[in-house]
């Protein structure tokens, strides 16, 4: 184009949503989403008082029979968050995931829960994944939350894939089986979180770009390579 066109050329700073900010003098790239502020304004939390985080620890949604929602945007502001989730903002992704499993019938816990994740995200807003040139080895640690669904007994199934000290991939899912013991919940996951490293690594390859790294798989907190 520029033999035929006179142009000029500029690092991006937008994809799909994503606002990226590039340092080349101290070689980072910073990216996040603005569309946060958006999602704060149209459901008018942006004067609300912020969370410090989305959830009390050890919290997991449960099925009610009462108190039910009512006439709430519950499914339009899953979906926002669960895009959050999807591209940026893995720090979401577990409560995301939860809020999600009551989109046909939300009650006010869920409601609630959802506004604690708006809350949380007007506190920390401009926070987003930062890449860097050290440490290119793809590491992808893995980790089970055993028996954690009490309407199911199934358990959950989480891993987060870093390469050049960014998250490029996360997951938080429901198991499809029910695990009888803490270290099949554990084997589970840890063939999910292969898997990626493996598609991962199949990624790399194909791109012809860091040939020859050596993956690394760790098991709550025991590398397997």
């Amino acid at each position: 184009m520029n033999r035929t066109f006179e142009c000029t050329v500029y690092d991006p700073n937008q994809y799909v949503g994503l606002e990226i900010i590039r340092d080349r003098a101290n070689k980072t790239i910073f990216i996040y989403q603005s569309y946060v502020s958006r999602i704060l304004k149209l459901f008018n939390i942006e004067n609300s008082t912020s969370a410090k985080a989305p959830a009390e620890p050890n919290y997991f949604l449960q099925k009610q029979e009462n108190n039910p929602a009512g006439e709430v945007p519950y499914r339009q502001a899953v979906s926002m968050l669960k895009f959050l989730a999807i591209v940026s903002r893995p720090d979401i992704m577990f409560l995301v995931a939860q809020v999600s499993r009551f989109l046909d019938s939300p009650f006010k816990e869920h409601w609630t829960a959802v506004k604690k994740i708006f809350k949380y995200l007007k506190g920390m807003s401009d926070c987003g994944i930062c890449y860097s040139g050290a440490n290119l080895e793809p590491q992808t640690y893995s980790n089970a939350d055993y028996a954690t669904d009490v309407d199911t007994r199934k358990s959950i199934s989480e891993y987060t894939a870093i390469m050049a000290g960014g998250a490029v991939s996360w997951s938080w899912k429901q198991q499809k089986c029910v695990s009888r013991s803490r270290a099949k919940a554990e084997y589970v996951s840890a063939s999910d979180a292969a898997q990626e490293a493996q598609w991962l690594r199949t990624f790399l390859k194909e791109l012809e770009v860091f040939e020859g790294l050596l993956l690394s798989l760790w098991i709550t907190g025991q590398p397997y390579k």
